[in-house]
């Protein structure tokens, strides 16, 4: 039966069962790379499976920056993704016309499937790399069943799910995915090719000029010799504006936010236009026996934010905290599983990025005067702020 408890040292079943490793990781992608690389850093028996060996060209995070370069440097990868990057450290910030302030960090830029080759190098050679399709996973107090697309079972002390966004085994495993918030995210990626005379910023984000409109914010940034735009709205897929963009490149564009005009120029239109809708999910039921779920697939954040890979990469050092102390051991009950989600650096990270992505939904969609005055008071302030940090410097 789909995610019922597996009888403890059950049979593995099946055809061409092989020797059980300690962990089997689900899902190839950031946080399922990142968790391999880390439990093989501590000396654990890891198979990680990814359904195949092509890494897709999808949209997701193409940035690192804050806290998730020290959470890099803590697992050791941090060297790995500044030679693969395209680093900057000034910010030009605007809202309509005027300049915001000018903001200062190392931010590394990179296409999220490049983010996926820097992880797939390091996985060291101790991991079993998979490629196939996982049709079932059983859990239990001492061993889990996990079943591959042509019959084969594995039976590790572990199982983590690294799948993201994907439903099929978070079904089959009856976790309830509940909504945190009822707008979606809407991310939007393009690219854009310099002026003639080249960009006068390293990297610019344009915040919305209309208050409701709902438009939170477009970074463009550069990867290699290109320009990259990330646009997000707390909309829905269905928005006009957005087929408007898709539609007409940069007219359509400079429709929704005219500030952006002097700072672009003449700039090219690539027009590898791309979206993806993200709705704030949590998981539910998720403490049970030799189950651990990690990044989206346990909880979703909201783009705009920009912490779902510091979520990820929280998530991999908790749980290469802990499962030290589990295995030392017998058994892979609920209690040791309630410690993963129990965690205080866990639980700060996870409360922090839901947080803040409500009060942003809030600012940016409040059509009223009063959120008006706030949000011009917030642009104000800011300013104020980088007017003096430069008088002081």
């Amino acid at each position: 039966m789909n995610g019922a408890a597996l009888p403890a040292h059950s049979g593995a079943g099946g055809r061409g069962r092989a020797e059980a490793p300690e962990i089997v990781i689900v899902g190839g992608g950031f946080a399922g790379c990142a968790a391999a690389i880390a439990l093989a850093g501590k000396g654990r028996k890891v198979v990680l499976i990814e359904a195949a060996p092509a890494i897709p060209n999808l949209f997701r995070a193409e940035k690192l920056a804050g806290d998730q370069l020290p959470l890099l440097e803590e697992l050791g990868l941090l060297d790995d993704f500044k030679a693969a990057s395209t680093p900057v450290e000034e910010f030009v910030n605007i809202r309509g016309r005027h300049i915001v302030d000018i903001s200062r960090q190392l931010q590394l830029n990179m296409l999220y499937r490049d983010m996926i080759k820097v992880l797939r190098k390091r996985i060291p050679a101790q991991v079993t790399l998979r490629y196939d399709r996982v049709e079932d996973i059983v859990t239990g107090e001492d061993r889990q069943r996990v079943t591959l697309a042509g019959g084969e079972t594995i039976e590790p002390r572990l199982v983590v799910l690294a799948t993201g966004h994907g439903e099929a085994l978070r079904r089959k495993l009856r976790l309830k995915r509940a909504r945190a918030h009822a707008q979606q995210t809407i991310s939007v990626a393009f690219t854009l090719t310099p002026p003639v005379d080249g960009f006068m910023f390293q990297s610019l984000t344009a915040y919305g000029e209309s208050q409701g409109d709902r438009v939170d914010y477009i970074s463009l940034f550069p990867i290699g010799a290109d320009m990259r735009a990330n646009l997000f709205l707390f909309s829905d897929i269905e928005d006009r504006r957005l087929k408007a963009i898709e539609e007409r490149g940069m007219s359509a564009l400079l429709e929704l936010l005219p500030g952006l005009r002097p700072w672009v120029g003449d700039c090219g239109w690539v027009g590898d236009f791309a979206s993806f809708p993200v709705e704030l999910c949590n998981v539910e039921n998720v403490v049970r026996p030799g189950l651990v779920v990690i990044g989206d697939a346990f909880r979703t954040s909201c783009p705009a934010v920009g912490t779902g890979l510091s979520c990820a990469l929280v998530d991999v050092v908790c749980l290469r905290d802990l499962v030290g102390s589990w295995f030392a051991t017998p058994g892979m009950g609920a209690e040791k599983i309630a410690a993963f989600y129990g965690a205080p650096r866990k639980m700060a990270r996870d409360f922090s990025t839901h947080a803040l992505a409500f009060r942003r939904r809030r600012a940016v969609a409040d059509e009223s005067r009063a959120g008006e005055f706030r949000q011009a008071a917030y642009y104000l302030a800011r300013g104020l702020r980088d007017r003096l940090r430069r008088f002081a410097s």
